[in-house]
């Protein structure tokens, strides 16, 4: 009969620190698991070419998105192909996959818009398409061919929303702007909701998935794109983020954003060098 062997905590030691003292980085033994792939193909009659974007979510959360009640922000996106095929890659786990095909005017990016088709996630009967994904596998969802239309936020009782407008120094509108809410107040982590584009006249909508407290900030840009690229931005409250506690009755006042057009970080740079007073020679 074999007997099992247990192994001292203080000899697990020694082959790590072997490691450390031959050089051997430490990252080594602590690699992330390779990413998967889910790959599949979205269809609609009469057409031969498509625009629009493929997405996964993590379904671990038991979050799912559906943009009738609230835009969640994928993990991961990508453009679909002209022939509506995508392939996208992630870490290993439960991902729930969606797709829109646009039908619409704008980019392949940024959520759904009052008349494009909504593929897999949710499908026309409400369900969701949920795929586990494991390292240096593929897995191949096939052909999807129905879809439906999206309209907008649903008229429901719910309530968690918040909205104001966003304008410029100037005091103008700013249209067709993104405000995003987080739930940390450094913003640097995922964001659990996005607003449809701002109106004509500056005003967005943003409704969260469930009751929290957020923190607002406005881009251009749905994905993620650094400061330092610049673009129009704007952050609910003047010197500090401020926020906003969004309760099972809503939200009750507007939060209104004012919008900077921030220069890339390159041009920055740029003009402090032109702008800086020269030295007299002595």
């Amino acid at each position: 009969m074999t007997r099992a062997m247990t192994i001292p905590a203080a000899r697990l030691v020694v082959p790590v620190l072997t490691l450390i003292l031959a050089g051997v980085p430490c990252a080594t033994a602590l690699a992330e698991p390779a990413p998967g792939t889910v790959r599949g193909c979205v269809e609609m009659a009469g057409h031969t070419s498509y625009c629009g974007v493929a997405a996964l979510w993590p379904a671990g959360e038991g979050k799912a998105p559906d943009p009738r009640r609230a835009i969640r922000p994928p993990a991961v996106s990508r453009a679909l192909a002209s022939d509506g095929c995508f392939s996208l890659q992630a870490a290993p786990g439960e991902y729930f996959v969606g797709a829109i095909v646009r039908l619409t005017e704008g980019g392949w990016q940024g959520p759904p818009r009052p008349g494009d088709m909504i593929f897999l996630s949710p499908d026309t009967t409400d369900k969701n398409v949920v795929v586990t994904i494991r390292s240096d596998e593929t897995v191949d969802i096939g052909c999807h061919p129905s879809g439906w239309t999206y309209s907008g936020f649903a008229s429901t009782g719910a309530a968690l929303t918040i909205s104001g407008q966003l304008t410029g120094i100037d005091g103008k509108p700013r249209q067709g702007l993104l405000v995003f809410a987080f739930a940390d107040i450094e913003m640097s982590k995922e964001p659990v909701a996005v607003s449809e584009p701002s109106d004509s006249i500056g005003r967005y909508l943003l409704r969260l998935p469930e009751p929290a407290t957020v923190y607002l900030r406005a881009r251009e840009h749905f994905g993620r794109r650094s400061p330092a690229d610049g673009g129009y931005m704007g952050m609910y409250g003047k010197d500090a983020p401020i926020p906003v506690t969004v309760g099972a009755d809503g939200d009750k006042q507007d939060r209104n954003l004012t919008i900077y057009l921030i220069p890339p970080l390159s041009g920055r740079q740029k003009q402090v060098t032109e702008s800086s007073p020269r030295q007299k020679k002595n």
